[in-house]
């Protein structure tokens, strides 16, 4: 389903939002941070609606498509995304405030 290789790329792009973030390019953040929240939900109706069974990611194994995993991919990286950047930006506050 997930491999090391999509947890590194979620991992590189969750620093480049925060990178973006903190440089003050708010507008590529947001514009960044949308196409991921879109891609997301793209898949996620995809998989509702079980298009090209890319519902079926979650029992493929070993036998899984190319469509299978990028949805499997997708979906689990989506909300993991969302948690580095919660967990960058906390320490981001933190460290601000323990200096100041």
């Amino acid at each position: 389903m997930v491999t090391l290789i999509d947890l590194l790329l979620v991992a590189a792009f969750a620093f480049f939002l925060v990178w973006l973030w903190l440089t003050g390019r708010r507008r590529v953040f947001a514009f960044t941070f949308g196409v991921a929240t879109a891609a997301w939900l793209i898949d996620w109706i995809l998989i509702q609606q079980d298009v090209g069974d890319a519902d079926g990611f979650i029992d493929c194994w070993p036998s899984c498509t190319g469509w299978q995993h990028t949805a499997g991919a997708v979906f689990w990286t989506g909300p993991l995304l969302l948690v580095l950047l919660l967990v960058a930006g906390s320490a981001v506050r933190v460290t601000r405030a323990i200096k100041h």
